[in-house]
């Protein structure tokens, strides 16, 4: 029974797949938690842009001034933390050949922004993972003959005798990725289920009470 719980627990930070619909394009802050996608378009080519925003760590190093270290100074460094990392894959989910595969931190470089583009036909399966990071996610079809293909996203015409001055209409190509100053948070879809340090104590919590019952049980057993 324990098990079982445990197992039902550790499945739950993985999001139940959704289907997903071109354009996308969204900004999520990942906190050690996947998402799966479903899309079900099976003409290529499929574009994946994303472009992540780390964590970043500070502290102090000791640079020597010989070979056994004895003299050294302290010197200030800021660098990305190792913990900050982002996956992200496409798979036909069908077959579950993996079709493209793509990271930051890791086994991966530290390049924060990338591309990928998708040739072999679908239906795909995308899964993204990460921790300490916010990342800005673009999926979109190169194929012309499809309907949602991703175009230019407008603001709204000016109202007549509004100067333009001050107030202009704005094409932005839905192919640039810009990440919003602000970190914002996962829609409800895509926030886990249990937070993991929080899971790990309530795990710790059900072995210690049903260990203390156990003992207890044997305990007055023998007593009697």
């Amino acid at each position: 029974m324990l098990i079982f719980f445990i197992i039902l627990c550790l499945t739950s930070q993985v999001n139940a797949s959704e289907s997903l619909s071109l354009p996308y394009y969204r900004t999520i802050e990942f906190k050690g938690y996947s998402i799966e996608n479903n899309l079900n378009q099976t003409e290529p080519p499929l574009t994946i842009e994303y472009q992540v925003t780390p964590v970043w760590e500070k502290g102090k190093k000791p640079v020597c001034h010989n070979e056994d270290c004895s003299d050294f100074v302290l010197v200030d460094y800021e660098r990305i933390a190792e913990k900050s990392w982002f996956l992200i894959s496409a798979a036909n989910s069908q077959t579950s050949e993996i079709l493209a595969e793509e990271g930051f931190g890791k086994s991966y470089d530290i390049n924060t922004k990338k591309s990928i583009t998708i040739r072999k036909p679908g239906p795909y399966k995308i899964t993204m993972s990460g921790n300490f990071a916010t990342v800005t996610i673009n999926i979109m079809s190169n194929n012309p003959n499809l309907n949602n293909v991703i175009q230019p996203v407008r603001t709204p015409s000016l109202p007549p005798g509004t100067s333009t001055s001050t107030t202009q209409e704005q094409i932005v190509p839905s192919t640039t990725i810009t990440v919003s100053q602000t970190r914002i948070e996962p829609k409800p879809d895509s926030v886990p289920i249990w937070d993991r340090n929080n899971l790990t104590y309530l795990v710790l919590f059900v072995f210690v009470l049903l260990f203390g019952i156990l003992m207890y049980d044997t305990y007055y057993k023998k007593k009697k």
